[in-house]
């Protein structure tokens, strides 16, 4: 009963805070809707961007054709992966620790402001959280009906793919998983016939857009370099930079002086910052970026350290912080158009007795939103570490259905932190499993020490 009226308010609240806070979007996501309107269009394949690929265009292209292309067609899109991602959390908590603790994960991660934000953004992060939570519910069930999980999984890897690139290199760590779910009830042969679905089947799955791709290069190595640039790789005085180098000094010395560098690096934040940055992204192509990792080891270990350890969640709130600053931003503001007078049939006449007042944003809903985002900042970065122990744990202990609802999310962060782009944005996606990843462990704690108490 409680899991069910947890249910209702999951999709109640969704429901009210998609109706009442505005929608907004960023630079990414004008791209987006511009990707959208290519696809089907003689544009494509070459107006194409091939940083992107095409299922989040293509949903919102769908929302389009539903809703008409307007923002809260668009919302359709973003709410509902949100959403989605909300209910699949709290389906997985409640299969590993029971209807109460289910209940909670609902509340604690549907109430998530930061998660309400990017429901509210033109942005791909609630579908990355909705792939990310579906991959967890499917892994810890594959023991069921192992063959039929391992295909789903196989699939779920490949259109995430398709949402964002990143899922795909996922592939072994669910394998992994799957393996140490599934491995008491699968013959040895059985076992890595599954583990090489999840493996291989999703590679094939992906090939035909990425041998579109490859006819179409993109300048992924643009997100290298920045990360390079941000946890400052190589130092400023290397000849490299050439006349760049005094800038790119002056920017060390102001951000750093005589401390440390920020766990997030340098901002890209800035007067002149990007253009600056394409300067530099051509200094380091010709220098080569294999060669300078391989020549600056200790520092691109200390640039990958730093960025994960940020990707857990500390706080850094400046310009660059996506995270904060987007949420803020839906939390206070409101169209300037919003007003009464601009609803279709409104009757001027009135004007003089109604006296419409434009509507600044906030509100009681936002107001609360907005206090409760500073609540939650600790509490994220807390469940995150908490996450990373229990993953810990789960490889001394061999628990397969722990290692799922820890290494899958945190092998995401693994993965941006290797580019050393830490941009906070790129974890988003992994906060709501590590807030339902303690209430989880919270609940099997609670629920062990009352069996104990009674024996």
């Amino acid at each position: 009963m409680v899991y069910r009226i947890a249910i209702a308010f999951a999709i109640s609240f969704t429901f009210l805070h998609l109706l009442s806070l505005p929608f907004a979007a960023s630079y990414d996501g004008m791209e987006y809707v511009h990707l959208a309107n290519v696809l089907g269009s003689s544009a494509f394949p070459d107006g194409w961007n091939y940083l992107r690929t095409p299922l989040f265009p293509a949903a919102l292209k769908l929302a389009f054709i539903v809703g008409g292309e307007q923002p809260q067609a668009a919302m359709l899109v973003t709410g509902l992966m949100g959403l989605g991602g909300v209910l699949l959390t709290g389906s997985t908590v409640r299969f590993v620790a029971g209807d109460a603790a289910g209940a909670c994960a609902l509340a604690v991660v549907v109430v998530y402001p930061v998660l309400i934000g990017y429901q509210h953004m033109l942005l791909s992060e609630t579908g990355i959280f909705f792939f990310l939570a579906l991959l967890v519910w499917l892994t810890v069930r594959s023991d069921r009906r192992p063959a039929l999980m391992a295909i789903l999984m196989a699939a779920t890897i490949a259109a995430g793919y398709y949402w964002r690139p990143t899922l795909l290199y996922l592939s072994p760590v669910v394998a992994i998983a799957f393996a140490l779910v599934s491995g008491r009830t699968l013959t040895r042969r059985n076992l890595v016939i599954n583990a090489a679905v999840i493996l291989g089947i999703p590679w094939l799955l992906v090939y035909p857009w990425a041998h579109l791709s490859s006819k179409h290069p993109s300048d992924i190595k643009e997100v290298f370099t920045t990360g390079m640039y941000k946890q400052v790789l190589v130092p400023p005085e290397n000849p490299l930079f050439g006349s760049l180098g005094s800038r790119y000094r002056e920017i060390v010395r102001d951000e750093v002086g005589g401390g440390h560098l920020a766990l997030d690096g340098l901002s890209m934040v800035g007067e002149g910052r990007h253009e600056f940055l394409k300067q530099l992204h051509q200094a380091y192509l010709r220098a080569g970026i294999g060669r300078l990792v391989l020549q600056y080891p200790g520092r691109y270990i200390a640039g990958v350290l730093r960025s994960f350890i940020y990707f857990l969640g500390v706080p850094h709130h400046r310009g660059d912080d996506e995270n904060w600053n987007f949420s803020r931003f839906v939390f206070l503001a409101w169209p300037q158009t919003a007003i009464f007078e601009n609803v279709p049939n409104w009757i001027p006449e009135y004007n003089a007795q109604f006296q419409p007042q434009h509507y600044g944003g906030g509100a009681l809903l936002g107001t609360v939103l907005l206090r409760v985002l500073s609540l939650y900042v600790p509490v994220v970065l807390m469940c995150s570490i908490v996450s990373l122990l229990w993953l810990v744990a789960s490889i001394r202990q061999g628990n397969g259905i722990v290692f799922a609802l820890t290494a899958i999310p945190l092998s995401l962060i693994a993965l941006h932190a290797l580019t050393m782009m830490s941009a906070g944005r790129y974890a988003f996606p992994i906060y709501p499993l590590m807030l339902a990843n303690t209430v989880t462990l919270l609940s099997l704690s609670w629920q062990g020490w009352r069996q104990k108490r009674n024996l």
